[in-house]
């Protein structure tokens, strides 16, 4: 979950992980259950994790995530929203993509998104231990949103009267919009790859995957470098804007130089991997470099996107039809066989 500043700014939750570049973070414990919340002091990103999928708040003036579409409760704060009490810069709760009609203000979506991250606890019961994801819990939004509208707490935070639970349906994409559909995407597997498209003033938008969504230091300043646009998607790509043809083929090649991938035909398309050993530490494997390792034998993308995870947990799980690949500290469990 994130909330999105009062500027316009777009962020968002990549469904399978967040996009990283080593920066450490700080913690607390908020004291209930195992729920934790994770405050990084250089981009005002929040993480609530309640052993179940996580809540993000992300307060920052800049994107580099992407939109869930996926479990977990996301705040979303489009550009001259006016709060309840006439304030603008106000938010509204989703939960797994559903309008549950909470708003606050972005002072408040940290701790609302804890509330919500809690409730999440209280409402999954404990014979229903493999429901990690909101919508993986029966009526989900709902149960949710009515523990929510009763907590005097949450009605603190909010800005404007509670009446009860105004589930709507999900959103496609309640922070960006539609997504962007490049000429090279192979939808019907499920698969996102590097590729050229066209834009309609006749230059071009390069899009490139980066590998498990982790970008060094070094690659970021190869991709200011590259053009004059860069945006960050939702499927651990990063696109470059407003590019001439001359133009793409030089950063096409010092992108591939730097590592990140440009071939349309990579392996890595439909790869990915939750944070696994050392970053995390219910993690059974070092599922990352084990995925890298995989990657290295393919000589094409995979028929079906392949996640792999450190634990039955599956964080980073993509919608759809995917393989799972699950850490079991005696090796890996491969799903569907």
């Amino acid at each position: 979950m994130h909330m999105d500043a009062p500027s316009g700014d777009a962020h968002a939750n990549l469904p399978s992980g967040d996009m990283h570049t080593g920066e450490g973070s700080g913690g607390r414990h908020t004291g209930r259950r195992s729920a934790e919340a994770h405050v990084d002091a250089r981009s005002g990103d929040a993480h609530a994790d309640g052993s179940s999928g996580d809540a993000h708040a992300d307060g920052s003036s800049g994107g580099g995530h992407a939109s869930g579409r996926s479990a977990d409760p996301h705040a979303d704060a489009p550009s001259g929203d006016a709060q309840g009490d006439g304030r603008s810069g106000g938010g509204r709760l989703l939960l797994a993509g559903c309008d549950t009609g909470l708003t606050c203000g972005p002072e408040a979506a940290v701790p609302l998104m804890i509330a919500a991250a809690e409730a999440f606890l209280d409402e999954r019961p404990d014979d229903a231990p493999l429901a990690w994801r909101i919508q993986e819990l029966e009526n989900g939004p709902a149960r949710i949103t009515a523990r929510l509208t009763t907590n005097p707490d949450v009605r603190a935070l909010t800005s404007g009267p509670i009446t009860g639970p105004t589930i709507q349906h999900p959103t496609n994409d309640p922070a960006i919009g539609p997504a962007i559909q490049a000429a090279t995407n192979d939808s019907a597997h499920g698969l996102r790859r590097a590729g050229r498209v066209v834009q309609r003033d006749g230059r071009v938008a390069l899009e490139v995957l980066v590998p498990l969504g982790r970008l060094t230091p070094a690659q970021l300043r190869v991709l200011a470098d590259s053009g004059p646009a860069v945006r960050f998607t939702p499927w651990r790509t990063a696109v470059l804007l407003d590019l001439s043809p001359a133009e793409a083929d030089r950063a096409e090649r010092a992108l591939a130089d730097a590592g990140l991938v440009t071939d349309p035909a990579s392996p890595w398309a439909g790869v990915t991997a939750c944070t696994g050993r050392p970053g995390c530490g219910k993690a059974l494997a070092d599922v990352q470099a084990d995925a890298r390792r995989w990657v290295e034998g393919l000589d094409r993308a995979p028929e079906t996107p392949v996640h792999w995870a450190g634990c039955e947990r599956r964080c980073g799980l993509p919608r759809g039809r995917v393989v799972e690949v699950i850490a079991t500290g005696d090796g890996y469990r491969r799903q569907p066989q």
